[in-house]
């Protein structure tokens, strides 16, 4: 039909049209081809990069076999569907202190069996405190005044030889010491809780912490603990035993064993 299709011959462009409807286009923009397909007033574009030789893609022959997979190629550009790769890593939750009595992440679960855990720039309200750790379930923190064990070393810049903090029957893991909260002073650390929600062993934990302390030194804290009865797990919490968590960030990630 005479007009369906335009030929700008100056400007390099071709409009294909069912009367005044744009149905799709080839257009030169800067010596740069594009090609449109129109939807009503809107379009999708296809546009080239810059090139310093011809490059052709070979599309599938049939539709995916099924939903979620993606659009791979080899390095000639032989396009083909395949399953979609995923992180192995999500994250769970994070909470930012704000002068916060705790900092608590919830949704921990059977679908991961192990948890990595971070503790970040976390600076107290009071000076040289101490850093702890607690689980719990749908009802809340477990803070059993004998519920947990723990051991935890404390290592100094300022000597050669080393502290312990342990105890068999705790209401809390310990998993940083003498936090302090001058300016540049804090704590940040991480560990991995390797068991899932609905495990049938207790809840374990081994990680680090590094401090700057009030006196002020650099002190690391390498620690292990454990609650010592199994618990339908659900949530982990930090707090220091002084007073609260000025500033900070406390992230929890799943790891994927797939």
């Amino acid at each position: 039909v005479a007009g369906d299709i335009e030929i700008n011959a100056d400007g390099g462009c071709i409009n294909f049209k069912d009367a005044s409807l744009a149905l799709a286009a080839i257009v030169n923009t800067s010596c740069v081809g594009e090609l449109r397909i129109h939807e009503a007033a809107n379009f999708v574009g296809f546009k080239t990069p810059a090139l310093t030789g011809d490059t052709t893609y070979t599309l599938p022959a049939a539709y995916a076999a099924c939903n979620g997979m993606a659009l791979t190629s080899t390095t000639g550009g032989v396009m083909s569907w395949a399953a979609a790769g995923g992180s192995k890593i999500d994250i769970i939750g994070t909470a930012v202190a704000s002068c916060s009595g705790s900092l608590e992440i919830t949704g921990l679960s059977s679908t991961y069996d192990t948890y990595f855990i971070s503790w970040s720039d976390l600076v107290p309200v009071t000076d040289a405190d101490n850093l702890y750790f607690r689980v719990g379930d749908s009802s809340g923190v477990d803070s059993g005044g004998c519920d947990y064990e723990f051991v935890m070393q404390r290592l100094v810049s300022s000597a050669t030889t080393y502290a312990a903090s342990a105890s068999t029957g705790a209401s809390s893991i310990r998993i940083g010491s003498g936090t302090g909260n001058a300016a540049g002073e804090g704590i940040s650390g991480y560990a991995y809780l390797a068991r899932p929600g609905d495990g049938t062993t207790f809840p374990m934990i081994q990680g680090q912490s590094t401090a700057e302390s009030g006196t002020p030194e650099l002190a690391a804290n390498p620690f292990y603990g454990a609650r010592k009865a199994v618990i339908t797990l659900d949530r982990v919490n930090i707090y220091f035993s002084g007073g609260d968590v000025k500033t900070g960030r406390f992230t929890v990630w799943g790891l994927k064993h797939a």
